[in-house]
């Protein structure tokens, strides 16, 4: 948000929390920020916060609303509470919201009035605040005086503290006589997809297109279903400023999409990756359940994935993460012989969710990535080679040096298959026209050099999306350009897709560790870098869900209805900010608990509903999902996991480590009584061969349910001897 505002040297953020977007704030040149929470103990926090990073800035406990305010602010950023019950005193302070006992639009009210003449201030706040009849009058007002700059439709999950839809207020202390009263209209969801998909801030798209339009340079797109400047008396006319209501609808491709051969995952590679030592191809499906003895090594399947997707943009092999840590390569390479190369790898299919704004790649070809990381004297790790795979096309990318930072190099021969392969009619999605002879230009044009090497910069740990030619100084002005304008340019985005792809891909994976954080009474907004989902707060923004997390538990046996109460609208509770508390109720028993209360099963549980719920076409990894829980809940919620990768219902993947025979025997009834397709199930069973490295065994499924391939070692032998021979 820091991005929008203006230049100048005084940044407000009046409701901070944990002061996460004021920090990025902080780092803008020659700026002072100040930070307001109406709750000490967060506004301690966030101040400390500042001090541990050795940024300076003043952060205070104070009501922001209840002040008296006066142009002061050059910029203001502002990512309030919703809905708030407003006190006596912070309405005494805004005459205009006397009698409102609640009211978003007063966030903007406030930030107007609070701003310098040439100050701005971005408010994000619901889409109900563009249309709402009881917002109108402010609406009007702000317009009349020309004081909003731009209106900004967020797309999904633009704030990761809500799952309602939001947008962004841009506002002015005064008219800007240079804009002729007119007023920017922006989808952000078409300009920010190619962004949010990439691996930048999703905002950036946004502005830069604002940046562009305050500069009004020549080389902005014209108006389209993507945005728009409107006059503000048509807007005063319409009453409504939602960008939806001004812009036309996106054109359709009319191309129909190609099927993905595979969902998500559908393998993973590993080689000398701590108990794994020679290469294994291990299969992924829609449901992984994954089974073996304790320290077998059947947790390295997860934590590849969590270190694969922790490594692929920081620029060495990241071992910790967001609720794990793996040490050092020393600890992960197989026998700690850091002599080795470990290799991280997965295959994977195409989702229009996925898509890269370079190109999309036909999404009937698989794809594949494998990474190799070797130690570098430094004692980090990072990628000295990786292979990008279409279907059987494989292209190996090396490390030039042994320089940390060094470029990756491709072969001119790889380079010219890349190219043709890039340029062909059938490659991309939608197609278009091949170019059938810029592979021989390209391969004519490397003959030619006496180095026939092209370097490709690396971006994090993968290799990017342009490519350099080493060319004597004599020959760079005559075929360098003409490669990088043509077919290799085309081949290099065609890699850069790919990545980009796998990059979206796990940003929608979260991962469930063997013993989920305990319940808390009280609970506080959390980081909105976080990756797996805020429960009380999910919960309390998106009541569909929690009726449905409510469904599920008494599915489970739960005799209780879930409910969030929202403890910054209780009467005198104001001073606590935004806290709310998860609670369960029966109804009939008239009893009311907290989730801190309850048996740790249900605490142990709740994560996971909370995260079938919440994620859509997303990879949900799982440690030990059965814990503390009764065999049948256990089978009950095997049930939920099935429904949940449900192609034509949520669609996710889910990738459980489980010692559970009653989630396997509920998986199997289903697929005997026709409601579940084997193929959509992978049952994997990793084990030690007697030196010390593991394996992984794939034990098949037939339409009966029965497995197809002995279980090994005599695991869960009683049960399953009755199932295998068919006696239910």
């Amino acid at each position: 948000m820091s991005d929008l505002v203006g230049s100048g040297p005084r940044l407000l953020d009046p409701a901070c929390g944990l002061a996460s977007s004021l920090l990025s704030s902080a780092l803008r040149p020659r700026t002072n920020v100040t930070g307001f929470d109406i709750n000490a103990r967060i506004a301690a926090t966030a101040k400390a916060r500042f001090e541990l990073a050795g940024v300076s800035a003043d952060i205070f406990a104070r009501d922001w609303l209840a002040q008296d305010t006066g142009p002061e602010w050059d910029s203001i950023c502002i990512e309030p509470p919703f809905s708030i019950k407003l006190t006596e005193e912070q309405r005494q302070a805004n005459p205009g919201f006397l009698s409102r006992p609640k009211s978003d639009m007063i966030w903007v009210r406030k930030a107007v009035d609070s701003l310098t003449p040439r100050g701005v201030a971005v408010v994000m706040l619901p889409t109900r605040t563009l249309h709402s009849d009881q917002d109108a009058h402010f609406r009007m007002n702000l317009l009349e005086k020309g004081q909003i700059e731009a209106i900004i439709a967020l797309p999904a999950g633009a704030s990761l503290s809500t799952g309602i839809e939001t947008c962004l207020w841009i506002v002015r202390g005064e008219r800007d006589p240079d804009r002729s009263n007119r007023v920017l209209l922006v989808n952000g969801s078409e300009v920010s997809r190619g962004a949010a998909s990439n691996g930048f801030e999703a905002g950036k798209g946004i502005a830069d297109l604002v940046l562009r339009w305050r500069e009004d340079e020549g080389g902005i797109e014209p108006p389209s279903w993507r945005w728009t400047a409107i006059a503000a008396d048509v807007l005063a006319a319409s009453r409504d400023l939602s960008p939806r209501a001004h812009l036309p609808s996106a054109p359709r491709i009319t191309e129909p999409r190609p099927l993905a051969p595979v969902r998500m995952l559908s393998a993973l590679q590993l080689g000398e990756f701590k108990a794994v030592g020679r290469p294994l191809s291990i299969p992924l499906r829609p449901l992984t359940l994954v089974f073996g003895r304790n320290s077998a090594g059947k947790s390295s399947l997860i934590q590849a994935l969590l270190l694969m997707r922790q490594s692929l943009n920081s620029s060495r092999l990241a071992t910790r993460g967001d609720g794990f840590d793996l040490g050092t390569f020393r600890g992960l390479v197989h026998r700690h012989d850091t002599e080795r190369q470990m290799t991280l790898g997965v295959s994977f299919g195409s989702l229009p969710l996925i898509d890269s704004p370079l190109v999309v790649p036909n999404p009937s070809l698989a794809r594949s990535i494998d990474l190799v990381f070797e130690q570098m004297p430094s004692g980090t790790a990072r990628t000295s080679r990786v292979m990008v795979t279409f279907d059987n096309e494989s292209f190996e990318f090396l490390r030039s040096t042994k320089e940390e930072n060094a470029p990756f190099t491709i072969s001119a021969n790889d380079a010219e298959r890349l190219v043709r392969l890039a340029t062909s009619e059938t490659f991309t999605y939608p197609t278009r026209k091949p170019s059938r002879d810029m592979a021989v230009r390209v391969r004519r044009a490397l003959s030619r050099l006496d180095s026939a090497r092209v370097d490709v910069p690396a971006v994090g740990n993968l290799p990017g999306p342009t490519a350099d030619i080493n060319l004597d100084a004599a020959r760079q002005s005559s075929t360098h350009a003409g490669l990088e304008d043509g077919g290799l340019r085309r081949g290099t985005n065609a890699i850069g897709a790919v990545t980009q792809e796998l990059e979206a891909l796990f940003r929608r994976m979260v991962y469930l560790g063997p013993l989920r954080q305990p319940p808390l009474r009280v609970n506080t907004r959390q980081d909105a870098n976080r990756v797996a989902t805020d429960i009380p707060f999910f919960l309390l923004d998106n009541s569909s869900e929690r009726e449905e997390v409510s469904s599920w538990m008494r599915r489970l046996g739960v005799d209780y209805d879930l409910d969030v109460l929202n403890l910054a609208n209780a009467p005198g509770a104001h001073v606590l900010g935004d806290i709310a508390t998860v609670v369960l109720r029966n109804e009939r028993k008239g009893v009311s608990l907290s989730t801190a209360d309850v048996g740790f099963g249900v605490s142990q549980v709740l994560p996971i509903l909370v995260e079938l719920s919440a994620r859509t076409e997303s990879i949900i990894l799982i440690e030990q999902p059965e814990i503390h829980l009764h065999p049948a809940m256990q089978s009950e919620l095997a049930d939920l996991l099935i429904e949940s990768t449900d192609e034509a219902g949520r669609g996710n993947q889910i990738i459980a480590e489980t010692h559970s025979e009653h989630i396997m025997l509920r998986v199997q009834r289903r697929i005997r009584e026709g409601q579940f397709d084997p193929a959509q199930v992978a049952v994997l069973y990793v084990d030690q061969r007697p030196d010390g490295s593991a394996y992984v065994k794939e034990l098949r499924l037939d339409s009966s349910g029965d497995f197809i391939d002995e279980w090994p070692n005599g695991f869960f032998s009683e049960r399953f001897d009755e199932v295998f021979s068919g006696v239910m």
